[in-house]
């Protein structure tokens, strides 16, 4: 890095520990699920995408290519993976 680099991450580090110092400190551990795309349907399923593909449109490595919809099997994995993690209190995650 060069001086120049090493004084914007300074900067950066400042200015994200002067926002973070208003929020609320907490003990316990959380678990922050982030999407910024709700909604947004691209592609539904992996078959749509191999029907793209097979009518000559290249999605290569893009999004498209394993965009889609969560289905019930994902929901019902994310959860059993949430229900196998305790909080100190004994209970799942909620």
């Amino acid at each position: 890095m060069n001086k120049s680099q090493i004084i914007q991450a300074i900067k950066s580090y400042l200015t994200a520990s002067k926002t973070n110092a208003y929020g609320k400190s907490i003990q316990q551990k959380i678990v922050i699920i982030e999407s910024d795309d709700w909604g947004a349907i691209r592609t539904p399923s992996s078959k749509a995408a191999q029907a793209f593909q097979s009518q000559g449109f290249e999605i290569g490595h893009s999004i498209y290519k394993v965009d889609a919809l969560e289905s019930q099997d994902d929901l019902e994995l994310l959860f059993d993976v949430l229900s196998k993690h305790k909080g100190s209190n004994g209970l799942p995650a909620n």
